[in-house]
């Protein structure tokens, strides 16, 4: 992976969080994702497909290409809004951003979180559940 890319990759997850950022483990009153030090969530995407799984503070990935294995976990970050996952999987950075922001997947199945991946080159979009 270029470092271009990687500077563009963590220049773009600050501009993703934006203005409401807090301090690293800060817990924001009536957020489930920033208060609870462990987070059961499920976030999916259709196009193209993909899944990102937190349990227990670990993150399993995986997509088209691979199997759901686990992601090294490297920081996780809670801002006003939600929280960001960062890890290396497969020998790429993964980062994962869970927003409190309603989401309605290509079905029509509404959800209370938006989520985003982005791995090496390629940008996941798509909902999230806890």
């Amino acid at each position: 992976m270029s470092s271009f890319f990687k500077l563009s990759l963590f220049i773009f997850s600050i501009l993703l969080i934006g203005c409401n950022a807090l301090p690293q483990n800060t817990t924001v009153p009536n957020n489930p994702l920033t208060t609870q030090n462990s987070v059961f969530l499920k976030a999916k995407g259709d196009s193209p497909l993909w899944t990102a799984d937190i349990e227990n503070n670990q993150l399993f990935f995986s997509n088209t290409k691979y199997a759901r294995s686990l992601t090294e976990l490297t920081s996780r970050a809670n801002y006003a809004s939600g929280v960001s996952y960062s890890g290396n999987w497969q020998g790429y950075a993964l980062v994962l951003n869970v927003t409190k922001q309603d989401c309605e997947d290509k079905s029509g199945r509404n959800y209370q979180y938006t989520a985003q991946a982005m791995l090496d080159d390629q940008v996941y979009s798509g909902c999230a559940s806890l």
